[in-house]
């Protein structure tokens, strides 16, 4: 009786120590060791026992169907009622005070359990991303790289889906960056947009307290891109090219530095006839016609003098009622198949093309005109300050490579020519007869056909820019 006493004795010390070192484990964690006396958390999740196959007993938190643990790091399995209790009470406190129960849940769950797959944590955060489009909060273009990067077979998927949130260590993502991105025979600047979207994701899991540490990420240098540049007359000459009524956007993009997005965003609202001012508030978020229209890139608002050369083709062009309608694209695609005849912009890109090859170049749509008219205006001493502040950008060092344009400077910046265009005959818009258009032989990609995008000549390989 006394040795079984003894024994007694010292399985009842050996019990509370265990409950000590997992209270104090359950610490190190966070939070408090007792729930909080509500009814809502005092009701969440209950203690249950079970038998390993070895016929062990052991003692499980059931948190169906968010999930279950059985173990907790640095501590070890449950082997008590007491010991899966305290672990229970310590999530209720941690939920009483308003703690996410994903990011509470990734500290006990097994580490490969289904709730800390990486793919199940990254269909979550798409689906966000997707509201935040719908809100206008992301771009269109943005979110279907998200989408291919997430394929199980895309740069993230292929690699992370079917590890747990506890592998984004800081060496499994170099490895995957380094090493294993590289082998995909993508460019850098592909490589370092993928890298930069993981880290976004691994950014949100921080938030949400599913990720405990941040790993770091490396960097992917990347060389600087150098575009082709041209003079004024050669951009004469391109748009010279183009049929003058469907001239104006181009002339807009060649003149005022205008983003493909934000002249297919023009609405007759959008312009002043009498100030002759031009307000730059909207871009098109997406390359087709029926893509969402939103702010601008830095969601601010900007009001530019309507150049000579862009005004006399609105004169020509527009008619008087038709000013007075609002919601109509104000630099319209009269070939255009959508009930707004609003530029795509793979019809902008191949009538800027087609327009290219008549003049004997090789140039992009954006470098072409928008590029072209900064490079020219820094040419002539146009403040960089200026330049940044007039075409919307954010930072000073993209105005350095990319020679944006000015705000009071405006009038004078915009290129006086050593000789003057000679004014081309264009037809109001509202006069153009069915009939002569469909004389014309070529039509630019119809909305309804995205095939159009791979019948483009061979000689345009290399000159696509993305939506602008």
């Amino acid at each position: 009786m006394r040795h079984a006493g003894v024994a007694s004795s010292l399985e009842s010390f050996e019990a509370d120590s265990s409950l000590d070192t997992l209270k104090a484990v359950l610490t190190s964690l966070g939070g408090a060791t007792r729930g909080i006396g509500s009814h809502t958390v005092r009701n969440i999740g209950r203690v249950r026992r079970r038998r390993t196959r070895q016929g062990k007993e052991r003692w499980t938190v059931d948190l169906r169907p968010l999930g279950e643990t059985y173990s907790v790091p640095g501590f070890g399995a449950l082997r008590t009622r007491e010991e899966a209790e305290a672990v229970l009470g310590h999530i209720r406190g941690e939920l009483g005070r308003g703690e996410p129960i994903e990011a509470i849940l990734a500290q006990y769950l097994p580490r490969n359990s289904k709730p800390l797959r990486i793919e199940e944590q990254a269909f979550r955060w798409l689906a966000l991303m997707e509201r935040r489009v719908e809100a206008g909060d992301r771009s269109p273009t943005y979110f279907r790289e998200l989408q291919r990067y997430l394929k199980r077979e895309g740069h993230i998927g292929a690699w992370w889906f079917g590890k747990s949130i506890h592998d984004i260590t800081t060496p499994n993502v170099e490895d995957w960056a380094l090493i294993w991105l590289p082998g995909r025979k993508i460019s850098a600047k592909t490589r370092r947009n993928v890298v930069a979207a993981f880290h976004t994701f691994a950014r949100w899991l921080k938030r949400r307290g599913q990720l405990r540490q941040m790993p770091e990420f490396p960097g992917i240098p990347v060389d600087e891109h150098s575009p082709t540049i041209i003079d004024d007359e050669t951009q004469d000459s391109v748009l010279d090219a183009i049929p003058g009524e469907r001239r104006g956007a181009f002339l807009a993009m060649a003149y005022m530095g205008l983003r493909p997005g934000e002249v297919r965003a023009l609405n007759m609202e959008d312009y002043d006839p009498r100030g002759g001012m031009l307000k730059i508030r909207a871009a098109m978020k997406g390359c087709d016609a029926q893509a969402p229209r939103r702010g601008t890139k830095t969601r601010k608002a900007r009001v530019l003098p309507i150049p000579r050369e862009v005004g006399d083709w609105l004169e020509q062009n527009l008619a008087p009622e038709a000013r007075l309608r609002g919601g109509e694209p104000l630099f319209p695609n009269v070939l255009a198949r959508n009930p707004e005849r609003r530029w795509t912009y793979y019809a902008l890109r191949d009538e800027w093309l087609r327009a290219c090859e008549k003049a004997g170049i090789r140039v992009k749509l954006y470098e072409g005109t928008k590029h072209a008219m900064a490079s020219s205006a820094v040419r002539r001493g146009v403040d960089l300050k200026r330049v940044k502040d007039a075409l919307g950008h954010a930072d000073i060092r993209s105005t350095e490579r990319y020679a944006k344009l000015a705000d009071h400077a405006l009038v004078t910046a915009f290129r006086s020519r050593s000789r003057p265009r000679e004014p081309q005959e264009s037809p109001r818009i509202s006069d153009i007869r069915t009939k002569e258009i469909r004389e014309v032989r070529w039509r630019p990609q119809r909305d309804s056909n995205p095939r159009c995008r791979r019948e483009r000549p061979e000689s345009w390989a290399g000159l696509d820019d993305g939506d602008g």
